[in-house]
């Protein structure tokens, strides 16, 4: 009866480790998503700081990096429909999604 006793208390111990770890685990996702925000948000005000000119030379150089995309998922049926032409003018005419990405080096 004593071995039974032990291993239901470890049993009991490791579900409670594990319970522990998984809470644990939800906190620092939370504090993860947090900090990603934050990331992002001083990362939106510097690239705004930078486009208008307002950082001031020192110990690193910043540029912003801007990529622009189009996610035509139509192109292909549409091109059969009414021709390459069309699709290229309407592809043209589409205004692209801007993303911006700021570059930090040491000076």
């Amino acid at each position: 009866m004593k071995a039974i006793q032990t291993t239901e208390k470890m049993s009991q111990n490791g579900i409670e480790q594990l319970l522990a770890m998984k809470e644990s685990k939800a906190n620092l996702k939370k504090r993860l998503e947090l900090i990603s925000s934050s990331i992002a948000d001083l990362e939106s005000d510097l690239i705004a700081k930078v486009e208008r000119g307002e950082v001031i030379d020192g110990k690193f150089t910043l540029k912003v990096k801007r990529t622009e995309k189009r996610f035509p998922a139509w192109k292909e049926h549409f091109i059969s429909l009414a021709g390459k032409e069309e699709a290229d003018a309407i592809l043209d005419s589409t205004i692209p999604k801007v993303y911006k990405a700021l570059n930090i080096k040491a000076a």
